[in-house]
């Protein structure tokens, strides 16, 4: 990110610390050169370079809030919550889209149900599901082992299947044919859950704005997939084709999923090896979380959509530039000492 007026004369005295503020935020989340993450030392030399180039330009401290004569707290507060989000032990980095969008041009040199094209799809979706791993993928080759069940009497198979998915149309009717291109509405019935809410019913809807992150589009591929390789309504979707010609579905495991994910983390983040293992099929829950509570979906809401049952998603929030900017705009546009409603 560049910051452009280094002058800063033209700006009130507590105006410009706030603009470093902003700008350390985003060099925080990832706006760098290269568009990648980087650690608080990298976001310090960045900070400190915009800095000095600002005071020999026009002789002025930018970061230096007037009130103290000391730098800003909201710069050192966006500096010390990366450095504790670095030390956080063992948490969990979100899957983004530039992570998906990474993957979709890797996928582009293989066939549409390749293992790339088949995780993407499921990427897509468990975005908006919020899926933990089990709700889907294998741990272990089911040819091996079986499928993963749940702990019920029957020993029933844990990961959504299609019977599992209904589809809606834009009347609200149930679409008979699933892949039906009039439906706007997919339902997943999850019938096994870690909070033994099991049975809940959650709907997706359509996304026209962005088609290449549609829920529903995604499900209707993964459906078609599946029955192409025969699988049947009761066993899990997540299958893709090992080679192009091959007729036999092979699901898809933890261990490819957590390797597909590490290697986009990689190409969008500057990544130490300590923080790319923090990548992994939880970071689908995370992101599922993260996008949510910046979109500004109340902490009820995020439990309602992702199926919380308490407020632990919290600990999977991080401190983004957008928070940031909402912030400012609240505290801009809100009159607390207005008590009276003009008649």
């Amino acid at each position: 990110m560049e910051l452009k007026d280094a002058s800063l004369k033209s700006y009130h005295p507590e105006i410009r610390p706030i603009i470093i503020a902003f700008y350390t935020e985003s060099c925080c989340v990832g706006n760098t050169i290269n568009n990648k993450l980087v650690r608080k030392a990298t976001v310090d030399q960045y900070v400190n370079t915009a800095i000095k180039y600002a005071l020999e330009v026009s002789g002025i401290d930018p970061s230096i809030d007037p009130s103290t004569n000391k730098r800003h707290n909201l710069i050192e507060a966006a500096l010390q919550e990366l450095k504790r989000w670095e030390k956080v032990p063992n948490r969990r980095q979100p899957l983004t889209i530039p992570m998906i969008r990474w993957l979709k041009q890797k996928a582009e040199s293989t066939h549409e149900d390749s293992l790339e094209n088949a995780t993407i799809d499921w990427l897509i979706v468990g975005l908006h599901t919020g899926y933990r791993s089990v709700e889907w993928c294998q741990e272990k080759d089911p040819s091996i082992d079986g499928f993963f069940c749940a702990e019920n009497p029957d020993r029933s198979t844990y990961a959504v299947c299609e019977d599992d998915i209904t589809f809606d149309d834009a009347q609200g009717r149930k679409c008979r044919d699933k892949l039906d291109p009039k439906a706007v509405i997919f339902n997943e019935t999850f019938r096994f859950q870690k909070n033994k809410e099991h049975g809940q019913i959650k709907s997706f809807a359509k996304n026209e704005e962005t088609p290449d992150l549609c829920a529903k589009e995604a499900m209707q591929r993964i459906i078609d997939r599946a029955r192409k390789l025969g699988v049947q309504p009761d066993e899990p979707l997540a299958v893709y084709k090992r080679w192009k010609g091959s007729n036999k579905p092979k699901w898809i495991v933890r261990a490819s999923l957590d390797r597909l994910l590490k290697e986009a983390a990689e190409a969008c983040y500057d990544l130490s090896k300590e923080e790319k293992a923090r990548y992994s099929s939880h970071s689908i829950r995370v992101g599922a979380s993260v996008y949510l509570n910046a979109a500004g979906f109340s902490g009820m809401d995020i439990m309602n959509r992702l199926r919380w049952k308490s407020d632990c998603y919290l600990v999977y929030l991080r401190n983004i530039t957008l928070l940031a900017v909402k912030h400012a705009k609240a505290i801009s546009s809100m009159d607390i000492d207005q008590w009276c409603i003009s008649d």
